[in-house]
């Protein structure tokens, strides 16, 4: 595939995460697929990708991810996106829900093989997101 089929692809990954449809995963990526940075309780392969978005989605209702850059290079995607929604309960083991908003900054590198994404390495900033939904204070200023 080309660098702009796997744009596409990834551009149609953040909107599956976003609209809810995760199914649409199941198109995109091979069933054990490799997520080189996985969320702590996150199974293996494309399953366990969508098992830990559809928690996600289950603590962020109105969650919503939107691309700022998408780069393609040879078999590579990398995209720099905002994750932003709602605190609704889950996020965090035992936590009640906050009702605060939050928007955080993603970085992903997924890598493509016959049209499917194989692997992925990404981070994101856990420390901003849990601040701003009241789960970990703000750092002191001087």
């Amino acid at each position: 595939m080309s660098a702009e089929e796997n744009i596409a692809h990834v551009r149609r990954f953040y909107e599956a995460v976003s609209s809810g449809n995760l199914d649409v995963l199941d198109e995109l990526g091979v069933p054990d697929f490799v997520d080189h940075n996985p969320e702590p309780d996150q199974g293996p392969g494309l399953a366990g990708v969508k098992d830990s978005f559809t928690k996600f989605r289950a603590a962020v209702p109105d969650l919503q991810v939107t691309v700022q850059d998408i780069i393609g290079a040879g078999d590579k995607v990398v995209a720099r996106a905002v994750m932003s929604g709602t605190d609704q309960g889950g996020l965090l083991p035992g936590a009640p829900a906050s009702g605060k908003k939050f928007s955080v900054e993603v970085i992903d590198i997924v890598r493509f093989e016959g049209g499917k994404a194989v692997e992925r390495w990404g981070i994101y900033d856990g420390v901003s997101l849990l601040q701003q939904i009241g789960a970990m204070p703000e750092p002191a200023h001087a």
